[in-house]
């Protein structure tokens, strides 16, 4: 078991946000070190996510299965070849919300973010449901499935 620090995801969802934290116009450039630690809820849920995300009731890519209904084993097998899930942990939420914004979803984007707090970028793309839809739509892209697959290559082999 590991623990993980993360912001509270309510003032993400609000906007409004502690003084404690400094705000910008950009999203934080930092990959999600949390994206490789899946949370299983009691109803069976599973999620690529120890923080934020835990309170959102809707589908969202980084909702993985759940246990109840696919063998774990499965599970863990899709999360591999989740693009979506790639694309954050070699680039971080500011590649997907440069992505969203390419294609023209920029009035659901937030007019700030938290600086240095990956949480809240991802927080949120998976919280709005239009950017939500587009992400799952962006995964099933071939281009962008050859752009993951190419990158996640290069970045996981230097990494060993």
């Amino acid at each position: 078991m590991r623990t993980a620090i993360t912001f509270p995801a309510a003032e993400s969802a609000t906007g409004r946000f502690s003084e404690s934290y400094v705000v910008g116009k950009k999203p934080p450039k930092t990959i999600c070190p949390a994206s490789g630690t899946p949370v299983i809820f009691p109803d069976g849920r599973m999620i690529a996510c120890v923080g934020p995300l835990i309170p959102l009731k809707q589908n969202h890519p980084l909702l993985m299965g759940n246990v109840f209904h696919s063998p774990i084993s499965e599970i863990l097998d899709q999360a591999e070849v989740n693009p979506v899930l790639h694309a954050l942990r070699i680039w971080g939420p500011a590649y997907l919300i440069k992505k969203c914004r390419e294609a023209g979803l920029g009035q659901y984007l937030p007019p700030a973010y938290l600086q240095d707090i990956v949480c809240d970028g991802c927080h949120r793309l998976m919280s709005e449901p239009n950017l939500s839809r587009f992400l799952t739509a962006l995964a099933a892209d071939p281009a962008f499935l050859r752009e993951v697959a190419w990158h996640a290559s290069i970045t996981f082999r230097n990494r060993t």
